[in-house]
């Protein structure tokens, strides 16, 4: 029985001011039938500042103001519940993001990225927390686990949904 089907694809351009400040422009797709959406296009322009440097670490946060337009799948509810045959939502509101790097040693890394999407509509958080170390040569291996919170997904789907992942990654 198939549970969950989710792809995405998106993009983020950063244009450093200065050794620590900088602007970013995202742009972003994602299906997730499961979760009543046929697609959902996002787009974010944003500044951001380096608040670690130096040293084994490193944070940057950014924020910036963000559009969404959601199309829903067929018998898909809104965040209000109603059902919204092939329906469609456009909202305007704030993006927040983060990113951290932990080098722990020479052959291995620790990352969280981390985003918000906050609008009148809905609010979407989400987080991803990997490891990643390299075995030989180009091969690393990465264990991974994203978390994401939909504030008001269509019923029956619930609010919180997680994935564990362990990937084998080639680096060019």
């Amino acid at each position: 029985m198939q549970t969950t089907e989710r792809y995405s694809a998106g993009y983020q351009g950063d244009f450093k001011f200065t050794e620590r400040t900088y602007s970013n422009v995202l742009v972003g797709w994602e299906r997730d039938p499961f979760a009543g959406l046929d697609r959902r296009f996002s787009e974010s322009l944003g500044v951001g500042y380096r608040l670690l440097q130096g040293g084994p670490m490193t944070l940057d946060v950014d924020v910036g103001v963000a559009a969404r337009q959601t199309h829903y799948a067929d018998g898909a509810a809104n965040e209000f519940g109603v059902v919204v045959p092939g329906g469609r939502e456009t909202s305007v509101g704030a993006r927040l993001g983060a990113r951290y790097e932990w080098k722990l040693s020479s052959d291995s890394v620790l990352t969280n990225i981390a985003s918000a999407y906050l609008d009148s509509q809905s609010n979407t958080v989400e987080s991803a927390t990997a490891i990643t170390t390299k075995l030989i040569g180009h091969l690393s291996w990465r264990g991974s686990f994203n978390v994401r919170y939909e504030s008001a997904p269509p019923p029956p789907r619930e609010q919180l949904d997680t994935l564990t992942r362990l990937s084998l990654v080639y680096a060019f």
